[in-house]
């Protein structure tokens, strides 16, 4: 029963923090695609009377990604019916050249402003909506949620250590007559520890693969975890394949070096 609960003290907190690991992982990609879905459909418009180059929007280094000019056309098409005919006519000799800027990354607040700057040194541009209201909140809002995940993995791992480095403590006290038996018979305090160091690596893989099996079936059960709604957007769909091996490398990590700190301060404390 001993070894039993000794197992569990050390498994349950490694699943938990291998568990806020995967969590932030899975976060962190659900993020990152729902940023690229925001990024291909966010555009500047920028509103010119003469026509404008794609290289001369390419030589201001502003990331560009796309630059096309719009319809005049399509834009002439939806005001048409409110118009009479010698207004579409003079709309159409009068109206600027429309143009969409697409950027390699969603930029900052910082950024859009240096953009815009970027783009009215060019005499002919006369307007550039860059949606800021809309932009600011999506990206403060993208700054939010890099901070509540990170302030969750920090808390839990955090948390998951005090805890292995406390049951750790108490199996040196539990044990510290023995220890001290073995070690006027010449043993080393590495060797009397071996059957706490272990149990760190055995509970090590046994907490990975606890959390994989978990994070496995969360997704590919999504359904059950996430409404209809959020399951038709793209960015939901997170893959996971390639972060096993890092969830049994974070593991063994964290026992060894939690058993290792232990020990130093057995050592310098003898």
């Amino acid at each position: 029963m001993r070894v039993i609960n000794r197992y569990l003290s050390f498994v349950i907190p490694l699943s938990a923090m291998l568990l806020s690991y995967t969590m932030y992982l899975t976060l962190y990609n659900v993020v990152e695609n729902y940023k690229e879905s925001i990024v291909s459909d966010y555009a500047i418009v920028v509103v010119s009377h003469e026509s404008i180059d794609e290289d001369v929007i390419d030589k201001l280094d502003i990331g560009m990604r796309t630059f096309q000019e719009l319809d005049k056309n399509k834009i002439i098409e939806n005001l048409k019916d409110s118009l009479s005919d010698n207004s579409v006519e003079l709309l159409n000799q009068e109206l600027p050249n429309f143009y969409q800027l697409k950027l390699v990354d969603y930029p900052s607040t910082t950024m859009l402003s240096t953009i815009t700057t970027k783009l009215k040194t060019i005499s002919s541009i006369i307007e550039v909506e860059v949606f800021a209201k809309d932009h600011n909140q999506q990206y403060f809002m993208f700054l939010m949620l890099y901070d509540i995940i990170n302030i969750f993995f920090f808390v839990i791992v955090l948390f998951s250590f005090l805890t292995l480095l406390k049951h750790i403590k108490i199996w040196f006290y539990e044990n510290k007559n023995r220890i001290y038996i073995m070690q006027l018979h010449g043993a080393s305090l590495f060797y009397c520890s071996k059957p706490i160091i272990m149990t760190a690596l055995f509970s090590a893989i046994y907490s990975s693969v606890i959390a994989i099996f978990i994070i496995y079936y969360i997704l590919n059960n999504l359904s059950l975890f996430v409404s209809k709604e959020l399951m038709k957007y793209n960015y939901i769909q997170v893959e996971f394949n390639s972060d096993y091996f890092s969830i049994f490398a974070l593991s063994f990590f964290i026992s060894t070096v939690t058993v290792l700190m232990v020990l130093i301060k057995q050592k310098y404390e003898k």
